[in-house]
C-alpha cells in the first residue's frame, strides 16, 4: 500500500529533474551562435506563416528559408505547422510548375485562415503589450 500511496504522490506533485535554464535555449551556430528561447518560438510559428501567406502565396521552401532567416528554426519545422494549418481549413494548397525542378507545393491563406490571423495578430499585440509592460521594453 506504501509504494502505491508513493506512486500516487509522485505523479501529484510531478516530480521531474530539474532542467538547467540553457534546456530552453536552442543554439543555432550556422546563424552566429545566438541563442533563442524555443518556448517563444512555438508560440507564434502558426502566426508568423499565416502573417506571410497574407502578403503571397507561397511555396513550402520558401516559407521555410525565410522563416529560418528571421526566427532561427530549422526548415524542417514549419512542414508541419503547415500540414496543420491546411487540416484546419487555414490554408489552401495548390501544385505550380517551376522552371528549376518539379512542381511547387503553394499555400494560399483561406477566408478562415485571414479571420484567424486578424483574431492571432490581436491576441499577441494585447499579450506583446502586456509583457512589455512588465520587462520594461516598449510598451506601444
Amino acid at each position: 500500500m506504501f509504494y502505491n500511496i508513493a506512486k500516487f504522490v509522485h505523479f501529484a506533485i510531478d516530480l521531474k529533474p530539474v532542467l538547467p535554464y540553457d534546456h530552453y535555449y536552442q543554439m543555432n551556430t550556422t546563424q552566429g551562435g545566438t541563442a533563442m528561447n524555443v518556448q517563444f518560438k512555438k508560440g507564434v510559428l502558426d502566426l508568423c506563416v499565416l502573417s506571410m501567406l497574407k502578403e503571397s502565396d507561397q511555396y513550402g521552401y520558401e516559407l521555410a528559408n525565410t522563416l529560418s532567416e528571421i526566427i532561427q528554426i530549422s526548415d524542417g519545422t514549419v512542414y508541419p505547422i503547415l500540414r496543420k494549418l491546411a487540416t484546419d481549413g487555414m490554408v489552401t494548397t495548390y501544385l505550380q510548375e517551376s522552371q528549376s525542378g518539379p512542381p511547387r507545393k503553394y499555400y494560399k491563406l483561406t477566408g478562415l485562415g485571414k479571420k484567424t490571423l486578424i483574431s492571432l495578430q490581436q491576441e499577441w499585440l494585447t499579450f506583446s503589450r502586456s509583457v512589455n509592460q512588465i520587462v520594461g521594453g516598449d510598451a506601444q
